[in-house]
């Protein structure tokens, strides 16, 4: 089993009462730095979005129970099925200034 600590900075959507104290609301990612279990950070936005352009639409309902749930429905159904996988294992939670989101791979 391998955990996967992500690092989201979000942009806030212009329907969204953005909070510093709470981020429950829908979000889309800008930038995606992951840490490897080795401390190995790469952002992984960036080549995401070249290789799967329907990526930049994908938006993240940050639930007031620590839970996510992913809106892929611009994307190919593999990616849709993938998002529902990884919904299933994520949770989020604020520390300091930062959103750290946490998913458990199980493959």
């Amino acid at each position: 089993m391998r955990i996967l600590p992500y690092l989201f900075m979000l942009l806030c959507l212009g329907s969204v009462s953005c909070s510093a104290q709470s981020p429950v609301g829908s979000w889309k990612r800008i930038s995606m730095i992951v840490v490897d279990s080795n401390g190995t950070k790469t952002d992984e936005h960036q080549s995401l979005s070249k290789e799967m352009p329907c990526s930049v639409n994908i938006t993240y309902d940050f639930l007031s129970d620590g839970k996510i749930r992913t809106n892929a429905s611009g994307c190919p159904e593999f990616m849709q099925k993938a998002a529902k996988k990884t919904d299933m294992t994520s949770r989020w939670k604020v520390s300091g200034d930062k959103i750290i989101v946490t998913s458990t791979d199980n493959s």
